[in-house]
C-alpha cells in the first residue's frame, strides 16, 4: 500500500521531553493502599448450567441475509456478543450466558437468581462481570460460583484479566477515585486510592479511573483519567505514569522563555515601558488560561504488549509514544484530529476525522496509509487474508487490501459489528 502524496505535510516532528519514571510501589506519590474498601460483599451464589456437544442449537436458524454473503446460519434471536477467542466466544440472551465452541455449548442460567436483574458488562473465556447500578457481580464459568458486591457509588469502569478482575469507582462525587482487584474465586485482593489532584477550567478535581483496560497477556493494567495514564502491575504496584499536562507545561515554559527574551531589553521610552507591561500582563493571562486546559482528557490510548509501549492521541492531533518507564520516545503532530487509535497486527492504526488512516510501527515510523470515506469506527483483520474489514462512520462496510491499497465498498454495516473466526 503506497503512502499518501504529501504525507510528510500531515505531521511535524516534536523534540521529545524526557521525564522520570516513578518507583514501583503501592504507596507512592500518585496513589495509596485503600484502608477501608467502599463495598460490601452481599452474597455468594451457586448457579445451574447445562451442556451440549454441538453448537447447532445456538445457530438454530437457516434463514439467510442477502447482505451477509457466505453466512448460511444464524441465531434464532438477537444475542449480545461479549468476548471471542480463537476457539470460542461468549454471548448473552434471555437471562442466560452461553459459552460457545464448535464442539460444545454451555449455558449458565441467571433466571430466578440474584443475577437475574444484572447485565453482563465484561467477559472472557473464564468469567464475566455483571452490573445493576451499585451492585457488581462476578461469575466463574468453571466453578459456576458467583459473588455479588454492593458499592458505595455506582462503578463506572470494569476490566477482566486471566485470573483477576478490576472495578473502578470513587469515594465521593468529586473523587478521589479508587481501583479494586478481585480474584476469580471472588476474594478481594487489593485496592488503591488515587491522590493526584488537577486544576481545570471547572475547578480542582481528583484522579478517577474513568477508563480501564488490561493487556492481552494480563500483565499490565492501564488506567486513564483526564490527561493521566497509569500502567499498573497485577499486584497493584506502579510500573509507569504519564501526564500529558507536564509535557504541555514544559512546552509552555519554553515558549515563555523565548517570549521573555524578546522583551528583556530595558525600555527606552515611556511608550515602550507601557507596551512591555501590557504584553507581560497579556501573556500572563493567556498562559494562566492555557494551563487550565492542560488537564483536558486525551482522545484515546493504545498499548503494544510486545514492547510495553503506550501511545496517546490528543484532541489537537498530537500522537506520542512512551516506553515502559514512562519516557517520551517520539511525537508526531497531525494537521487534524481523530478518535480512532488501536494496536492491531503489530501496528498502530490511527484514523483521522477526514478518513485518512495510517499504520505505524512502535517507533512511530509510517508503514502504509489509506484514505477512507469517513473516519473508521472499527478496523478488523479478515482471517487468512491480507485485508481488513473496515466499518466507517457512514455505517458502511469496506474491504481494504493492505498490499495494494484497494478499497471496495460493501453493504451497510454497524459500528458494533465484529468479524472473527473460530477454529474447527
Amino acid at each position: 500500500m503506497g503512502l499518501f502524496d504529501g504525507i510528510k505535510k500531515m505531521f511535524s516532528d516534536v523534540k521529545p521531553e524526557k521525564t522520570n519514571s516513578p518507583a514501583s510501589s503501592r504507596e507512592n506519590s500518585y496513589y495509596q493502599s485503600v484502608k477501608k474498601p467502599l463495598f460490601n460483599q452481599a452474597i455468594k451464589v451457586k448457579l445451574a448450567s447445562e451442556r451440549e456437544n454441538t453448537w447447532n442449537n445456538f445457530f438454530s436458524s437457516t434463514k439467510t441475509n442477502e447482505k451477509l454473503e457466505g453466512f448460511d446460519r444464524r441465531t434464532g434471536q438477537k444475542v449480545r456478543l461479549h468476548y471471542y477467542g480463537s476457539d470460542m466466544f461468549v454471548a448473552e440472551r434471555s437471562n442466560c450466558i452461553e459459552i460457545v465452541s464448535k464442539a460444545n455449548l454451555k449455558r449458565i442460567f441467571l433466571k430466578d437468581t440474584p443475577f437475574s436483574e444484572m447485565s453482563v458488562q465484561e467477559a472472557n473465556a473464564r468469567g464475566a462481570i455483571l452490573e445493576d447500578k451499585e451492585r457488581i457481580g462476578f461469575i466463574n464459568f468453571n466453578s459456576l460460583e458467583g459473588a455479588i458486591y454492593k458499592f458505595q457509588w455506582q462503578p463506572f469502569s470494569k476490566a477482566l484479566a486471566d485470573g483477576y478482575w478490576l472495578i473502578g469507582t470513587r469515594e465521593t462525587y468529586n473523587g478521589p477515585g479508587e481501583l479494586y482487584c478481585f480474584s476469580f474465586t471472588g476474594e478481594y485482593q487489593w485496592g488503591i486510592r488515587f491522590t493526584e489532584k488537577m486544576d481545570t477550567m471547572f475547578g480542582r478535581i481528583e484522579v478517577t479511573p474513568y477508563h480501564l483496560r488490561v493487556s492481552n497477556d494480563s500483565t499490565d493494567i492501564l488506567v486513564s483519567s483526564m490527561d493521566r495514564l497509569y500502567r499498573i502491575n497485577p499486584d497493584g504496584s506502579l510500573a509507569m505514569r504519564v501526564a500529558i499536562s507536564e509535557l504541555k507545561e514544559a512546552e509552555l515554559q519554553e515558549k515563555e522563555r523565548k517570549q521573555g527574551a524578546k522583551y528583556s531589553s530595558k525600555p527606552k521610552t515611556d511608550q515602550e515601558a507601557i507596551e512591555k507591561v501590557a504584553n507581560e500582563m497579556a501573556q500572563s493571562f493567556i498562559s494562566g488560561f492555557t494551563r487550565l486546559t492542560f488537564n483536558s482528557p486525551f482522545t484515546g490510548f493504545a498499548h503494544d504488549p510486545g514492547t510495553d509501549m503506550v501511545f496517546i492521541l490528543e484532541n489537537e492531533g498530537r500522537l506520542t509514544g512512551w516506553d515502559k518507564k514512562g519516557i517520551l520516545i517520539w511525537s508526531l503532530t497531525f494537521k487534524e484530529s481523530g478518535r480512532y487509535l488501536k494496536w492491531l497486527d503489530e501496528k498502530l492504526v490511527i484514523c483521522l476525522e477526514s478518513g485518512q488512516t495510517f499504520w505505524l510501527n512502535h517507533k512511530g515510523e509510517f508503514a502504509y496509509a489509506a484514505k477512507l470515506p469517513k473516519q473508521a469506527s472499527a478496523v478488523l483483520p479478515i482471517p487468512d487474508q491480507e485485508k481488513y474489514l473496515v466499518v466507517c462512520q457512514d455505517n458502511r462496510l469496506y474491504e481494504l487490501d493492505k498490499t495494494s491499497g484497494e478499497l471496495v465498498a460493501g453493504m451497510e454495516g454497524h459500528p458494533g459489528m465484529q468479524l472473527f473466526q473460530i477454529e474447527g
